[in-house]
C-alpha cells in the first residue's frame, strides 16, 4: 500500500459501515490497532481477525457479514474461506 493512502480514516470508515457483528479481516497479524479503533468508534460488536484466522479452518461453520480491510490482499485459501463464510441460506 502506498504510503500517502495512510491515515485517511479509511479503516474508520469501513468500520463504521461494517454490518452489526460482522467479522472484520484486518491486514495484518498485530490486532491491537484496528481493536483500539474499533473501541473507540463504538464498535466492540465487531470480530477483528487476523488473516491468519482464515487459514486454519477456525472459520468453518460460521455464517457472517466480512469485512476486508482496505490493506488486505487476499491468498486463493483466504479467498474461500471469505467466500464460504459469506454465503447466505
Amino acid at each position: 500500500m502506498e504510503q500517502q493512502y495512510r491515515g485517511d480514516g479509511t479503516t474508520t470508515r469501513q468500520m463504521k459501515d461494517a454490518p452489526i457483528g460482522a467479522l472484520y479481516v484486518w491486514c495484518g497479524g498485530d490486532l491491537h490497532y484496528p481493536k483500539k479503533l474499533a473501541m473507540e468508534i463504538g464498535r466492540n460488536d465487531l470480530r477483528i481477525v487476523a488473516p491468519s484466522f482464515l487459514e486454519h479452518d477456525q472459520w468453518r461453520g460460521l455464517r457472517m457479514p466480512v469485512v476486508l480491510d482496505h490493506a488486505f490482499v487476499a491468498t486463493r485459501e483466504q479467498f474461500y474461506a471469505i467466500k464460504a463464510m459469506s454465503i447466505t441460506k
